[in-house]
């Protein structure tokens, strides 16, 4: 009878062949056997399925799934659906993971009995090497809370770390709250980071850096094309919506945490808008959907300081200068 995996890791990969073999490399020189990999190739044009075949006839542990483009939360839901692991855990392809890391996950996670853990990482270049700085400071490391005490914790320490990758996952705790990714979006990681969160009854802190992001130019966030602009701004404008829809539905302290990132999420947007979209149409249009579905006067009635005020009156007034 084959054994169930105590680890499944799911790999969204795009056109990520150059990296590839180095996450591998990573990835399997964990300290755990009992182990399985889902790649799934997400409709790549380059080598990456190739690639990743070349990796799963090395390694019976690795299995590659070929899709069609869809982006990297529907390939994350199918590889979601595929695992059969006790513990669930998105990589980036273009990343890497350092040695051991699963191997004290799996202690830290089992220990404190949590519904997720939540790691830290540090930023490369080129090579995972040298001294390694830690990307996030302000957590509750070493300690267990709740999902919500975290939230309300992170926004009053303006430090929400929403990355997947950074999050080691009992699978029964996401199947019961039927917790997926938000497909055909961008900044997809906030909202189910938040929907991970208010579900949990206890997530663990690991404050050393064991995850190594890759700071890499070609990333959907850093691409400057009026198109990739506009889908980061539709990417904040459904966001934003939503946030406050789930802020409302809370009260007290948690109420107050999660409408003020909802207000700090249209900092975000202002920035877009001003800085990096100048095609006239497309803010014209956009514009008119921005007014049309962020709730302005919710957040301006909900704001407590004058930055938090000025910060929504700002972009209510530049998306008007844009009809």
């Amino acid at each position: 009878m084959e054994s169930v995996p105590k680890i499944s890791i799911v790999v969204p990969v795009y056109n990520a062949s150059d990296y590839i073999d180095l996450l591998m490399e990573s990835l399997l020189s964990q300290d755990v056997v009992n182990m399985e990999i889902i790649a799934v190739n997400d409709g790549s044009t380059d080598d990456s399925l190739s690639i990743l075949k070349k990796w799963s006839c090395f390694d019976s542990r690795i299995t590659v799934l070929n899709i069609s483009n869809g982006g990297p939360s529907r390939a994350r839901n199918i590889g979601m659906n595929y695992a059969r692991g006790e513990w669930l855990y998105f990589v980036d392809a273009d990343d890497w993971v350092a040695p051991e890391t699963l191997k004290c996950w799996i202690y830290l996670a089992e220990k404190n009995n949590v519904d997720f853990l939540l790691g830290n990482a540090f930023s490369f270049e080129n090579e995972p090497t040298g001294e390694h700085r830690n990307i996030f400071i302000k957590q509750p490391w070493g300690r267990c809370i709740s999902g919500e005490d975290w939230i309300i914790h992170a926004v009053a320490q303006a430090e929400w770390p929403h990355y997947c990758w950074l999050q080691f996952i009992r699978r029964d705790f996401l199947i019961h709250h039927d917790i997926t990714y938000p497909e055909d979006i961008l900044h997809e990681d906030i909202l189910w980071t938040m929907n991970l969160s208010l579900a949990a009854k206890c997530i663990y802190f690991d404050v050393t850096p064991r995850y190594g992001y890759r700071c890499n130019q070609q990333s959907i966030m850093n691409v400057s094309t009026p198109t990739a602009i506009a889908k980061r701004i539709n990417g904040y404008i459904f966001l934003i919506d939503r946030i406050v829809q789930i802020g409302t539905e809370k009260r007290g302290d948690l109420r107050k945490a999660i409408l003020l990132q909802a207000n700090r999420e249209c900092g975000h947007l202002l920035g877009l808008f001003r800085k990096r979209l100048h095609d006239k149409e497309l803010k014209s249009f956009l514009a008119h959907v921005a007014l049309r579905k962020v709730p302005f006067k919710l957040l301006l009635y909900e704001a407590r300081s004058f930055k938090e005020v000025w910060r929504i009156m700002r972009m209510w007034l530049l998306l008007k200068k844009y009809l």
